[in-house]
């Protein structure tokens, strides 16, 4: 039984120790922009889990307020989660990292010709 509790002692803190080096890296090596961006994402996370929280707590009596809520907290963070994965050109203007436009596709010339009805 002191081998089971000293192993779950030892996963206590190399949990711990993994906390404190990924907290350390995130702030040396993590763009301030970014870091905006995941401030918002925990902002929006923690809203639609108090809200969530509240309407098991509380109940559900204005429905639509508590859907119209939560609905619109879980698009915010789907939608914020997506700017880091968009092309940098929207952001900067610069077409480099955007993919070029086809070209314009042209109509196919008709069997009668321009303003020429077919005889049938």
């Amino acid at each position: 039984m002191s081998g089971a509790a000293a192993s779950g002692a030892a996963g206590a803190g190399s949990v711990g120790s993994v906390v404190r080096r990924f907290l350390a890296e995130y702030g040396s090596g993590t763009p301030s922009r970014l870091k905006v961006l995941d401030a918002y994402l925990l902002y929006v996370l923690l809203t639609g889990a108090l809200q969530f929280g509240y309407c098991l707590g509380v109940g559900t009596f204005p429905f639509n307020s508590f859907l119209s809520g939560f609905i619109s907290a879980v698009g915010s963070f789907i939608l914020g989660g997506q700017c880091p994965l968009w092309p940098r050109a929207v952001f900067t203007g610069t077409p480099s990292a955007a993919k070029p436009e086809p070209p314009p596709v042209t109509p196919a010339p008709q069997a009668g010709g321009p303003g020429r009805q077919s005889s049938a």
